[in-house]
């Protein structure tokens, strides 16, 4: 299996790349970052079914340049892409800035597009293929204070619906995966950015959501892995939700 997946150096991209890896698939890793010594050890252990890509996914050349650039290390078609890179906000609506709004938008929603549009062509050359998302609770429900996040992932969701809808009789599935708080320096900004501690945030989100606990990468890595299995072989056009049953209604501690 080959598989791109962008954001790749982020916590998120890092498990779900040990978690194809694992399974035998050659992977390419996307970021804006370069890797630096981050992804030694992972190279040492898979170092002809691995590559690291710099890929700023605001610019749509450079998301076309990824998938070039992936089909030539695979040797192939891209299989799998996982559109993982995100921008995180946390705040007050009033106090966002231009510059906040405009990153979160262009990184969250055109980058969304533009790696999609760019990875489709190759993703269409096989039989069955996959198009992930990585979406967040924020894309069917609303919080306050994260109005600007919130916007860009209900768009992003109504990407994973219409993708899913465009492309079916070709063969592509597209899904997104959709976690409440996950354990990630993502969700460390946003404690910061509205001054909550970085334990006492964990806590109150853990508190928060029926099962008591926040969902792990190691769970979204293992869904994003059964989304691309034969078992999810129907599955199209789906938020797979991973929020320890905060969508399910209003948990009884809130209405105490």
């Amino acid at each position: 299996m080959n598989v791109v997946i962008t954001g790749g150096t982020g916590v998120l991209g890092l498990e779900c790349a040990r978690a194809f890896l694992k399974s035998g698939a050659h992977v390419v890793l996307a970021d804006i970052k370069e890797q630096g010594d981050l992804l030694k050890p992972m190279f040492l252990e898979y170092e002809h079914r691995l590559k690291f890509i710099q890929c700023d996914v605001k610019r749509h050349d450079q998301c076309l340049r990824l998938v070039q650039l992936s089909e030539s290390f695979f040797q192939g078609a891209i299989e799998v892409y996982m559109v993982n890179a995100g921008a995180p906000f946390a705040g007050h609506f009033l106090k966002a800035t231009q510059e906040q709004i405009q990153n979160v938008l262009n990184v969250n929603v055109l980058g969304s597009i533009f790696c999609a549009q760019t990875a489709i062509p190759s993703l269409l050359q096989n039989p069955s293929s996959h198009l992930i998302f990585t979406c967040s609770l924020q894309s069917t429900m609303a919080r306050a204070h994260r109005s600007i996040y919130t916007t860009s992932k209900h768009a992003t969701a109504g990407l994973v619906k219409s993708l899913s809808l465009e492309f079916a009789r070709q063969g592509l599935r597209v899904n997104g995966i959709a976690p409440a708080a996950i354990e990630t320096p993502f969700l460390f900004s946003a404690f910061e950015a509205t001054q909550i501690t970085k334990e006492d945030g964990l806590k109150i989100a853990a508190e928060s959501l029926p099962l008591g606990r926040i969902p792990t990468a190691q769970e979204f890595a293992a869904t994003a892995l059964f989304l691309t299995s034969p078992g999810a072989s129907s599955i199209t056009g789906q938020l797979i939700t991973l929020d320890a049953g905060a969508s399910a209604g209003v948990f009884p501690r809130q209405a105490l």
